[in-house]
């Protein structure tokens, strides 16, 4: 199919660790509490997100302390 991105792994539906959290919305804050169904949510490391903004995948330029990012 032209024009859409592929993706050469193990297929993201088969993974069963995936957890997707709530939206956060910005308001000009430092810091936002990760949250999945309403419920504060602490992950392992920063390095185990994926974080996007208005669709881009942000790498590098966030912290987590915490639920904290």
């Amino acid at each position: 199919m032209a024009g859409y991105p592929k993706y050469i792994g193990t297929d993201l539906e088969i993974i069963s660790n995936i957890e997707k959290l709530d939206p956060i919305t910005f308001d000009g804050s430092q810091s936002y509490t990760l949250e999945k169904n309403s419920v504060a949510y602490t992950p392992t490391s920063a390095n185990n997100l994926q974080v996007s903004i208005d669709g881009v995948v942000q790498a590098g330029n966030f912290t987590v302390s915490g639920s904290t990012i």
